[in-house]
């Protein structure tokens, strides 16, 4: 797998260039990826995290999660087979499916970060409420509007017919959805796109989560 970079590498890309906190987005999952093995991507999340530990910087990898059998099976072996901190891997668009958000609780457990996604507006029966109710960390929850990222349209085969535009209305829309419909409190929802995406980012320099 060849991941596009400014500099010579992610690891440079992001000690070189202030803007550049981690690397991303890297699809699994999904037939659109570039089907990286597992040996592949804990060399890249290394190399963001080594990165980030030089200039103090998240060094986080971001992760597309699709709507494969996989599920989140090679993040979870990233953990378990490599020496990979779990703050330093986060998933986006959990929300595809019941047994993937099941599998994001999961991996929630051991430390990861987990974003919901505009996916979220599609499933009427609160996802996020789902997450914390079966137990989910809360901490690690985000909540993502994929806003102005492109929505590929397919038909019932499979075939590409178009593509649409991610608005970032979902994260109020989200938030409002939660605490009206679903019975979460704004104390509940609010960290989800305040702290814990300072958190994830290393914002804060005072946060405790450090790479």
């Amino acid at each position: 797998m060849t991941t596009p970079t400014i500099m010579s590498s992610v690891k440079d890309d992001i000690i070189l260039i202030d803007k550049v906190i981690g690397a991303g987005e890297i699809a699994i999952s999904d037939s659109q990826s570039a089907q990286p093995s597992l040996h592949e991507l804990a060399k890249l999340v290394a190399k963001a995290r080594i990165g980030g530990l030089l200039v103090k910087k998240a060094g986080v990898t971001h992760f597309h999660v699709g709507p494969g059998k996989e599920y989140l099976t090679l993040l979870h072996n990233l953990l378990s087979d490599y020496e990979i901190p779990p703050a330093n891997i986060y998933a986006t668009h959990i929300t595809r499916s019941t047994v993937l958000l099941e599998d994001a609780i999961s991996l929630s457990f051991k430390g990861a970060p987990m974003l919901t996604s505009q996916l979220i507006q599609k499933r009427p029966n609160g996802q996020i409420k789902y997450f914390k109710e079966h137990d989910g960390n809360m901490a690690n929850l985000i909540i993502s509007s994929d806003g102005n990222g492109s929505l590929p349209k397919f038909d019932t085969s499979g075939n590409l017919i178009g593509f649409g535009i991610a608005s970032p209305k979902t994260v109020h829309q989200q938030v409002v959805n939660a605490v009206k419909n679903h019975g979460l409190t704004l104390e509940e929802v609010l960290p989800l796109v305040t702290r814990n995406i300072a958190n994830v980012v290393n914002h804060d320099s005072n946060s405790p989560r450090r790479c």
